[in-house]
């Protein structure tokens, strides 16, 4: 089935000059998923699946290279009924294993990743991507052809299963499931990701691609200012996040921020 995206997705953001620059610009940066912040997450955490003597037949009979077809008639492997030994099980588990960690290992190099969430509000969220509630978000409309990878993550409590012997016949690996599962106390992050095919580079968005940016609760006023600055002339709409009087959680507000005026210049 395809994945269907909410109209909006929002990445959290600290305040940074950095950051500012890539908003002016409007670039988005897309790392290698090894470099994210869960140990777990796009680290190769995987368990395979048993391999069995049908699978070894199997095997045998999909690759006549040199190699294999030199197992099949070695006693070692191979007993005098035509079935596999342990030690042929045990060669093809070991293939497989070494096989999937060189092909993991190359297409999460040669990947670039970017994350965003279903919601702007989190506490959480703010807590641990917008700066400590000093930074911030940025919402984006996902119609817009520069997120037309969009893939939403699955939570789990178990490492993904691979078929190691599927990987040896057909020399294909599903990476993007991999790269798009994370262990289930994550979920409160409602996850989506962009995937792009070059890592560690900026992709530019259109000016009507950022719908919104979100000032956390903690920015002063003159880093509002700054903000309210470096959007000025764009279609993008401000919206302020403040905490609730009546509970904990953060309410969204519109917001209209005019930037400083200088006294007795007249400019803004």
């Amino acid at each position: 089935m395809p994945e269907t995206p909410p109209s909006r997705l929002y990445k959290y953001q600290p305040l940074t000059a950095q950051v500012l620059t890539a908003l002016k610009a409007r670039t988005i940066w897309f790392g290698k998923p090894a470099r994210l912040n869960d140990p777990f997450d796009c680290a190769i955490p995987w368990r395979t699946k048993s391999v069995t003597a049908e699978d070894c037949l199997l095997l045998l009979q999909k690759r006549p290279e040199p190699h294999w077809s030199r197992l099949g008639t070695d006693r070692r492997y191979i007993d005098a009924s035509g079935r596999p030994t342990p030690a042929l099980i045990q060669a093809v588990e070991n293939a497989g294993r070494d096989a999937f960690s060189k092909f993991a290992e190359a297409s999460y190099s040669s990947r670039g990743v970017t994350c965003f969430s279903e919601c702007p509000d989190s506490t959480l969220l703010w807590s641990h991507y917008g700066g400590g509630h000093r930074g911030i978000c940025l919402e984006f409309d996902t119609a817009s052809p520069w997120l037309n990878r969009l893939h939403q993550v699955r939570y789990t409590d178990e490492l993904t299963e691979l078929d190691v012997v599927d990987l040896l016949v057909s020399d294909r690996l599903d990476v993007l499931s991999l790269v798009l599962t994370k262990a289930r106390c994550w979920s409160y992050e409602r996850e989506w990701r962009a995937i792009h095919m070059e890592p560690d580079k900026e992709y530019c968005y259109g000016v009507d691609a950022l719908t919104g940016v979100y000032l956390g609760a903690a920015l002063s006023d003159s880093e509002k200012d700054l903000i309210a600055h470096t959007m000025h002339g764009a279609p993008t709409r401000l919206f302020k996040v403040v905490r609730s009087d009546t509970s904990f959680r953060l309410d969204v507000r519109p917001a209209t921020y005019v930037p400083y005026e200088y006294p007795g210049t007249g400019v803004v």
